[in-house]
């Protein structure tokens, strides 16, 4: 189930990684600056706005409602890709089935270490 208090925090706190000023961010998304404040479970806020903020934050609308973990940092086209990111996805498609599903575990794990990292570094600033 997706909350609006999960929602504007996702979006806060994606606001702040990025160092961009929310209340421009909002602004240009046709919203009031208030808006993240305002936003209620019932009220939610327009898939359009939603799509506008996400593509100013370069993440999927799914990280944003929290219904993917991992999709904070999207790339929509193989052009986009780093080097590394091609050669990651070339050597995944030489693996069996099972092993591609070990190392996708293996990644959030590994994502979840950073999160986690991160967060203690924030406390401790």
């Amino acid at each position: 189930m997706y909350t609006a208090q999960e929602l504007a925090t996702r979006i806060r706190n994606k606001v702040k990684e990025k160092g961009i000023v929310q209340k421009e961010m909002l602004k240009s998304c046709d919203l009031n600056e208030n808006s993240l404040n305002q936003m209620s479970d019932k009220k939610g806020i327009s898939s359009f706005s939603l799509a506008k903020i996400a593509d100013i934050l370069e993440c999927s609308v799914d990280y944003l409602l929290g219904r993917d973990e991992y999709a904070s940092n999207r790339k929509s086209s193989p052009s986009e890709l780093t080097e590394n990111e091609l050669e990651m996805l070339q050597v995944f498609k030489e693996l069996t089935p099972t092993q591609q599903g070990k190392l996708i575990e293996r990644a959030k794990m590994m994502n979840e270490q950073n999160d986690a990292e991160a967060k203690k570094k924030d406390r401790v600033s």
